[in-house]
């Protein structure tokens, strides 16, 4: 009974060992998250819903201001944006705020301002950003700063970009 447990064991860790050999992606790309490239979304609210709702069923909505930083955490390679686009929450392009490609210097940051009197993206919108580099490069951290500052009342947050395309490619 031992020795049939012993050899079932072996060949099942035979089978895992071959499947982990072949298995496509069980390999990660660069483990320090390096890349030539990537796109991301970052949520930008120029509003917040908030309170009570009205007697028409609307809540109540506080205008923000939102700063969208873009940084390039490598030391030593350049990164080049090469498009920084603004959508409104049903997806539809509202403006781009990268023209032709801008070169981040190392460890350089930009950023773009969206006033609180733009209401255009509303709570659902977004950046989409697209940067590369000439070799592998740390990832550009894009980060939007949402603000509104009045009397006592204030409130900050900070949303942060995610990867929607590995590669830089848009998706």
């Amino acid at each position: 009974m031992m020795r049939g447990m012993k050899r079932m064991r072996a060949g099942l860790l035979a089978l895992l060992l071959a499947g982990m050999a072949v298995a496509p992606g069980a390999v990660a790309a660069d483990p320090a998250g390096r890349s030539r490239g990537q796109t991301l979304y970052v949520p930008v609210y120029s509003s917040v819903l908030h309170g009570n709702q009205d007697r028409s069923g609307n809540p109540g909505e506080w205008l923000l201001s939102v700063m969208v930083s873009l940084r390039n955490t490598d030391p030593r390679l350049p990164v080049r944006i090469t498009a920084a686009r603004y959508y409104d929450g049903a997806g539809t392009l509202l403006r781009e705020y990268v023209t032709e490609p801008k070169t981040l210097a190392p460890l350089a940051s930009m950023a773009t301002f969206i006033e609180n009197r733009d209401t255009a993206g509303g709570s659902g919108g977004s950046l989409v950003v697209t940067w590369e580099a000439e070799g592998a490069a740390s990832p550009l951290l894009v980060e939007a700063l949402h603000t509104d500052l009045f009397g006592t009342r204030s409130i900050s947050f900070v949303s942060r970009g995610e990867v929607i395309a590995p590669d830089g490619k848009a998706p």
